[in-house]
């Protein structure tokens, strides 16, 4: 499969249902994205046994973005497909899950 052809039926269909299960995850990933800073409590003096459980929701939301960017793409608007990166940037860096993101 080509970027230029259109998704499997089912393939698109699942994709368009996380997304919109998670609308409100990309919200705040959207905002996030717009923080100058934020604070993690990390504790470092464990060394490499130091505890970053936020980790393991940063790919899940990466995927999540690379989802509704890739419908957008489907849906011909390419710009807008194309903007999920710029956030995806920031967050990755600054973000801290909340409790109510069902998928980070």
């Amino acid at each position: 499969m080509r970027g230029t052809e259109p998704l499997p039926v089912e393939l698109r269909k699942a994709m368009e249902k996380a997304c919109e299960e998670n609308a409100k995850t990309l919200e705040e990933l959207q905002a996030a994205a717009r923080f100058e800073q934020c604070r993690y409590p990390i504790d470092y003096r464990p060394g490499y046994a130091a505890l970053l459980p936020h980790l393991s929701s940063l790919s899940k939301c990466a995927t999540l973005e690379m989802y509704r960017g890739v419908l957008q793409e489907q849906k011909g608007d390419i710009p807008q497909s194309s903007q999920p990166s710029k956030p995806s940037c920031g967050w990755v860096h600054r973000w801290t899950p909340s409790q109510t993101s069902s998928v980070c």
